[in-house]
């Protein structure tokens, strides 16, 4: 099941496309991430992080990046490691110009996947989108 979110940024599509592109520092934007780290910034890296799932409940979560294209600005992303119904998540994350902000889609394909999981999962999508504007819009 495809899950889908999208946000129009009021902020340069390049600025965006830097701290998603980074792969790193995920905590800054996604409230629910409390750490992270990455043992590289190129395609095969994994990002650990640390995240909470509920007021007193935490759970480790890894992911691996598959493909960073700077010319189209997307990157793909795998969950190998996580709390169900995340493992082998596949997600894309896409920063488009729109008339000189930017329109940010973040999808993932949740396989076996239910409607309470693909809802979780667009209410991360839209916190992170939230998130990633208030880190950027002036």
């Amino acid at each position: 099941m495809i899950v889908s979110e999208s946000a129009i940024i009021n902020a340069p599509p390049a600025k965006v496309w830097e701290i998603i592109r980074s792969f790193d520092g995920v905590e800054r934007y996604i409230p629910m991430v409390l750490t992270s780290e990455i043992n590289g910034n190129h395609a095969g890296c994994e990002r650990r992080c640390n995240i909470r799932f509920g007021p007193n409940q935490t759970a480790n979560l890894v992911e691996r990046l598959d493909s960073i294209d700077d010319n189209t600005r997307t990157l793909k992303y795998s969950i190998i490691d996580a709390p169900q119904p995340f493992p082998g998540l596949k997600g894309t994350v896409k920063v488009s110009n729109r008339e000189g902000k930017s329109e940010v889609v973040w999808s993932g394909d949740l396989q076996n996947s239910d409607k309470q999981a693909s809802m979780m999962l667009s209410g991360i999508y839209k916190m992170a989108l939230d998130g990633l504007k208030k880190l950027t819009e002036d």
